[in-house]
């Protein structure tokens, strides 16, 4: 997310990833495969972490990134034209520079967004920057944010905020929180932000483009921060403030309306299939509605899952699971907790899948899988211990709290638990 905030910030209008979903190597035709290397690369996975896995589950980067795209679908003609403006010294920053804000605004014609991170790769211990306040040197006036007092940008947080923003005829001088989307109300422009992480939700509009005498709000974010506002024209317009959480939720289906749940959605004309591992009840907001922003649940029949796991050696596990498929099932994942360098699955000995450890479980969709699983019940495992030496350690690319206990050892190789959990389906039409 801080990256493509810093690469929209610099001026970019289109932002790509590799790889934005992951996938499988094929096999080559008469054997083998195209990563063929003996330990350089997966043979199988080609997973990279993306934001929608392998298997198709998705990862918090993917709700990250929703973020950014739904802004730029709902305003990217107006942020498009935007020129970059950097601040003063902004080519001494350097990455290990913790103390200095990373900025920059886009604007045209006195309006635009400013865009801060403060995150830097492998680095674990940024600091929160406490407080800031950036005055802007607009060619018809100057303007600080915030106007009284300043704000905290924590850790590993970036954020986008709106300045001389226009609102369907209201002037939105600024605001402390971030730009999601805009959509109709039955009628009623409404536009909803949310408050980046540590931020306290601001609005200050100018007084001589709407009718109402208050000018200044300070919502408490969630789906009851709603506010409205007359413009000079007499054109009404909604603003909602939601948390960061319930905007990572937040997914706005092709006609137009929110959808807010935590399980993945796969949209659909006039219905949508939610898919939610591990939980057979699905809650979930759909705004504007008859029920307006009050939570909805959906369930299905819960299933149980069973599967026994034993060790072979040191290096070697065999899993036996079983479950059946239902309607309301999707898939099931079969979730390898480990610590070590490399593992691999094996089939009736033909490898099926592969994986590089990197402080995460090592999560395989055994849908894919059913037909062979069905004949033999069993896949097996066998694990490469990790070598303290391996660089990738020293890079700052694992969690801290997955990070290996070597105490004295060189290598470490730890299997701790095995795990079968249902991904559940449940279909909701309109």
């Amino acid at each position: 997310e801080a990256l493509m905030v810093r690469t929209l910030g610099s001026g970019a209008n289109c932002i790509g990833y590799y790889m934005y979903h992951g996938g499988s190597n094929p096999r080559r035709i008469g054997g083998g495969f195209f990563a063929d290397e003996p330990m350089g690369i997966p043979k199988i996975n080609y997973d990279y972490q993306a934001p929608i896995g392998e298997f198709g589950r998705i990862r918090d980067s993917y709700k990250y990134l929703r973020l950014l795209h739904t802004f730029i679908h709902s305003f990217g003609h107006q942020l498009a034209p935007m020129e970059t403006v950097l601040p003063d010294g902004y080519q001494n920053i350097k990455p290990e520079n913790r103390e200095t804000l990373r900025f920059a605004a886009r604007m045209k014609d006195g309006s635009g967004f400013l865009f801060m991170t403060n995150f830097q790769d492998h680095d674990t211990a940024r600091i929160d920057q406490k407080d800031l306040k950036i005055s802007l040197n607009l060619k018809k006036e100057s303007l600080n944010i915030p106007s009284n007092g300043t704000f905290t940008l924590k850790k590993d947080v970036s954020a986008i905020l709106p300045f001389n923003f226009d609102m369907d005829g209201a002037l939105l001088k600024y605001a402390t929180a971030q730009l999601l989307t805009k959509l109709d109300d039955n009628g009623v422009a409404h536009y909803v932000f949310f408050a980046p992480d540590g931020f306290t939700p601001e609005y200050i509009f100018d007084k001589k483009t709407v009718r109402s005498h208050k000018i200044h709000f300070t919502p408490t974010p969630g789906t009851k921060s709603s506010f409205r506002l007359t413009t000079g024209s007499g054109k009404k317009i909604i603003v909602t403030t939601l948390t960061r959480q319930q905007a990572l939720n937040t997914l706005q289906l092709e006609d137009g309306r929110l959808l807010i749940t935590e399980a993945t959605v796969l949209p659909e004309k006039n219905k949508v299939t939610f898919l939610s591992i591990g939980k057979p009840s699905i809650e979930y907001i759909i705004y504007p509605s008859k029920k307006g922003w009050e939570p909805q649940i959906v369930s299905v029949d819960s299933i149980s899952t069973h599967l026994e796991w034993s060790k072979i050696g040191n290096q070697r596990i065999s899993v036996h699971p079983e479950f059946s498929y239902l309607s309301h099932i999707n898939d099931y994942f079969l979730n390898i907790h480990y610590t070590g360098d490399v593992g691999m699955a094996f089939i009736n000995n033909d490898i099926v899948h592969d994986h590089f450890w990197y402080g995460e479980p090592w999560s395989i969709g055994l849908k894919r899988f059913r037909t062979e699983l069905e004949k033999c019940g069993e896949i097996n495992f066998y694990f490469r211990p990790l070598n303290k030496k391996a660089p990738f350690i020293s890079m700052g690319g694992i969690p801290i709290s997955a990070f290996p206990k070597f105490d004295n050892q060189t290598n470490v190789l730890s299997i701790d638990k095995v795990e079968l959990v249902p991904e559940y389906r449940i279909e909701v039409k309109w």
